[in-house]
């Protein structure tokens, strides 16, 4: 969820291998963060790093597509909008 701290952020990460962790409230999605987030983060509050939650530094509303979607479509959409992760 949004509050989660920043340890369960990191460690979700690590677990998940990805490089990012996706933020949900019940079944919505409402956020995501990459490993570049953290870095940024990291670097910019770096007194305060360990007291941020993911609502704190999450891009809310993260680009997504439905399950019906074809991974042709897919691809163009990632490379349109140059992300990695959909």
């Amino acid at each position: 969820p949004p509050t989660t701290s920043m340890v369960d952020v990191i460690n979700a990460m690590t677990k998940g291998k990805l490089g990012l962790v996706v933020i949900q409230e019940t079944t919505k999605i409402v956020g995501i963060i990459t490993d570049g987030d953290l870095r940024r983060v990291m670097k910019k509050k770096q007194t305060h790093f360990f007291q941020l939650t993911a609502i704190d530094f999450m891009t809310k509303n993260p680009m997504q597509i439905p399950p019906d979607c074809k991974i042709t479509e897919a691809e163009s959409l990632m490379i349109d909008k140059k992300i990695t992760s959909l």
